[in-house]
């Protein structure tokens, strides 16, 4: 078996607003990197069908935002099924970066690794969008924080597992301490077009420039010892005209190409055997990740949808509905779209507590784990009373340490001053 692999880090400009021409030169460049020799190519965030750079100049815009949905890319549907065929042809694995189209017409930041066999291994979406992303992106959900998956290299390489996150996802511990969980070998860091490097006096966040961002996919390289394949887009003047942003060209067209390198896969191996921050490195003892996925149900959401359709014909005008959704053009029965059948009071009572049969939940080692060391809270308590469930009464307000752990609930511990309970009858 072999002990290293080709990758390809693609740092290109997408045909932007544009799914049929940013699909056709996506296939292109997955074509060149396999002729390269690369096993694995990466490409940028929301690659398909460009960053829309226009939100950081202007929060809302209604024609760019409709048709940046229009152009966005289905999970299932004929301009994914021409991605996946040309990794299937040229037996090379993709990571793409794609702003995702629901059948509802929302958008979210998405990834997806495709195999060499033409599979899709691995599909999420970015957790928390970023700032102004969130006009208009929407969150993922729990099954997102599944991020690596394996890949069937063939026989001369093996099985090697892949993950990815977007962006600023790279800035949060907790996500990516369990995405370093998952045990990634090969970590692909999306990035949007970035801007140039700036001085101390620049109002601008460092971590948001070139070299911040790097800075954040070679920290993670070093907490996870794994390979990480960094990439970026390029936003020429094409870019700043079709949004019509001020801003200067992040790159220019001289720029794009594709970067390759062979990765040794002993190094990983290696270095973890002197830094292995989920293994011998670690104290879950004393310090461990909880985490728990939980999504709608299929049939939840099967329901939800029936439900919104019935509630809509009397909660809003249906009749050839005309709205930035379908372009403002009105046809028949066409369905009102929205978020939420009923008024926003009532959404935020419903959103209160969470209906656990509406959902699925799934778990990161055992459920349990919560348990710990098996030890109360109150046990750390200098003046508890470790035996009031032997008590003979328990009906006086500080009688027993249950009745008083009920009781001071909302308080500071330290601020607890101890009553001594009757002595117990003979």
């Amino acid at each position: 078996m072999a002990t290293s692999i080709k990758a390809a880090v693609v740092q290109a400009e997408p045909v932007w607003l544009d799914l049929a021409g940013s699909v056709k030169k996506a296939c292109g460049l997955i074509v060149e990197a396999a002729k390269g020799g690369a096993k694995l190519v990466a490409f940028s965030e929301v690659w398909l069908p460009g960053y829309p750079a226009w939100i950081w100049a202007r929060p809302v815009d209604p024609e760019l935002q409709t048709r940046y949905i229009y152009n966005s890319l289905p999970v299932e549907g004929e301009a994914m099924e021409a991605i996946k065929e040309t990794a299937k042809q040229h037996s090379i694995a993709v990571a793409l970066g794609f702003s995702e189209r629901s059948p509802s017409n929302s958008v979210y930041i998405a990834q997806a690794i495709i195999s060499p066999q033409g599979e899709l291994a691995l599909h999420r979406r970015k957790v928390k969008p970023t700032h102004m992303e969130r006009t208009i992106f929407g969150d993922g959900s729990g099954r997102d924080l599944a991020n690596v998956t394996e890949i069937n290299f063939g026989a001369e390489i093996g099985r090697l597992k892949v993950g990815a996150l977007a962006c600023w996802e790279h800035t949060q511990p907790l996500l990516k301490y369990h995405s370093i969980s998952q045990g990634g070998v090969i970590h692909i860091s999306m990035w949007p077009p970035i801007d140039p490097p700036t001085g101390p006096d620049d109002p601008g966040l460092w971590s948001m420039t070139a070299d911040g961002c790097q800075n954040l996919s070679q920290t993670y390289a070093i907490e996870s010892t794994a390979y990480v394949l960094h990439s970026t887009a390029v936003c020429t003047e094409k870019g700043i005209g079709t949004m019509s942003t001020q801003n200067e060209p992040l790159g220019s067209p001289d720029t794009e190409g594709i970067v390759y390198a062979d990765l040794d896969l002993t190094k990983t191996v290696a270095t973890r055997g002197w830094l292995d921050i989920v293994g011998h490195y670690s104290r879950p003892d004393l310090l461990w990740l909880g985490c728990t996925a939980c999504a709608p149900s299929a049939a939840a959401c099967v329901d939800f949808k029936a439900y919104t359709a019935r509630g809509m014909e009397n909660l809003a005008w249906t009749d050839e509905c005309r709205n930035s959704h379908n372009n403002h053009r009105a046809s028949p029965g066409a369905r009102t779209p929205t978020t939420w059948p009923a008024s926003t009071l009532q959404y935020l009572e419903a959103m209160r507590e969470v209906r656990s049969g509406d959902r699925e939940f799934s778990y990161k080692g055992n459920r349990f784990a919560w348990l710990s060391d098996g030890v109360s809270r109150a046990e750390w308590e200098p003046t508890a009373d470790l035996a009031y469930y032997i008590r003979e009464r328990d009906d006086r307000p500080h009688g027993s340490r249950g009745a008083r752990w009920r009781t001071t609930t909302f308080e500071r511990i330290s601020d607890l001053q101890y009553i001594q309970p009757e002595p117990l009858s003979s």
